[in-house]
């Protein structure tokens, strides 16, 4: 949940330009690189680097704070690929991609079924393990959202979505 705990801080201390960083990268299609380049420039850290601030001056863990600095783009982090902080830092990146596949709106979702597939580690390929991920978080998401009275669209079964993604890809 502290993820992204740094676009909040940079939203509250400074909103008038992080609103216009935001609105300099509004179509951006890179998995939020072009976000992390802007913030950069315009504060000279991003708002990874702020969470992961945050995060070590409330104490919480080292491991915790490099998977946050890091699950944007784990595969870029330089971390062990042995460590328990890249694991994590994965585990994230996956995690939120899930998120992304779950809220997507429908003509966009088979795209977002793809990114979450092409996520690698730690899901290694796992197909059905996707498939019942996508269909447990949306079945819990419908339920929490109801509980506190957000509108939430109910997912289509992931298989259908799999079905519809491997007949645009000609499989």
């Amino acid at each position: 949940m502290l993820a992204n705990i740094g676009s909040l801080g940079l939203a509250a201390a400074r909103p008038d330009d992080y609103a216009g960083v935001l609105s300099s990268v509004a179509n951006d299609d890179r998995g939020g690189e072009k976000l992390r380049d802007a913030e950069k420039a315009a504060f000279g850290y991003t708002h990874l680097d702020l969470a992961a601030a945050m995060m070590q001056d409330w104490s919480i863990p080292r491991l915790f704070c490099e998977a946050v600095l890091h699950h944007k783009a784990p595969s870029q982090s330089g971390l062990d690929e042995e460590s328990r902080h890249l694991r994590l830092a994965q585990m994230l990146h996956v995690a939120g991609i899930i998120a992304d596949y779950c809220v997507a709106p429908e003509g966009a979702r088979v795209q977002a079924l793809q990114a979450l597939l092409d996520a690698g580690a730690p899901l290694n390929g796992e197909v059905d393990h996707v498939i019942a991920l996508c269909d447990r978080v949306g079945r819990d998401w419908m339920e929490w959202s109801s509980m506190v009275n957000i509108s939430a669209q109910a997912l289509p079964p992931t298989r259908d979505v799999l079905a519809q993604l491997r007949e645009q890809s000609g499989q």
